[in-house]
């Protein structure tokens, strides 16, 4: 396994650390802030991966078709467990949730149909902006939910949910245009 490839895994088992962590933390019987530090340190931890990953193959010559298809599905799987965990603490309306599942679905299914008829599609610009919508909508959730947890920003809550709401629908937007985009690519290599 290449060195970004093993960095891309690493994005991928800790996803579920961090859902662990963000749903059973308090339990721990640590102090309430240093609970969120460990979730925002692993939100920190996951999002630097996934620079780094493409950052060492580039660096190291390691550009493959396994990593075009695998670093996508890493940010996914990660990016898919921020949204789960912010709807389970009721901070993200379910909807959204699926509206992001479903378009993560359906761009995995369109990878899998290109890759049969011999094209990898890797990430397209539409992909690399959703990318960087879907991790503000991550920071807009943890803030969110630090306002909950911590109560000196308690004041702050419905502002930043506020706000958050406003950036979980931007990310819907995002969600959709890449749809719309891969699906044209699709219909255009069909």
């Amino acid at each position: 396994m290449t060195v970004s490839n093993a960095i891309t895994l690493s994005r991928i088992l800790l996803a579920p650390v961090f859902l662990f962590w963000f749903l059973t933390g308090d339990q721990a019987g640590l102090d309430p802030s240093l609970s969120l530090a460990i979730v925002w340190a692993l939100f920190f931890i996951i999002e630097a991966t996934d620079f780094f990953d493409g950052f060492v193959a580039r660096l190291l010559h390691e550009e493959s078709e396994i990593g075009r298809v695998f670093d996508p599905m890493a940010d996914s799987l990660c990016r898919l467990t921020y949204f789960l965990a912010f709807t389970f603490a009721g901070l993200m309306p379910l909807w959204i949730f699926v509206v992001v599942l479903y378009r993560d679905l359906w761009i995995s299914f369109v990878r899998l149909l290109l890759q049969r008829s011999g094209t990898t599609q890797g990430a397209r610009i539409s992909g690399k902006i959703k990318a960087w919508v879907y991790a503000f909508g991550g920071i807009a959730g943890l803030l969110t939910y630090s306002c909950k947890k911590v109560l000196i920003f308690s004041q702050h809550y419905d502002t930043v949910l506020f706000v958050s709401q406003i950036v979980f629908f931007v990310v819907v937007i995002a969600a959709l245009w890449t749809f719309v985009d891969y699906t044209r690519i699709l219909i255009k290599k069909s």
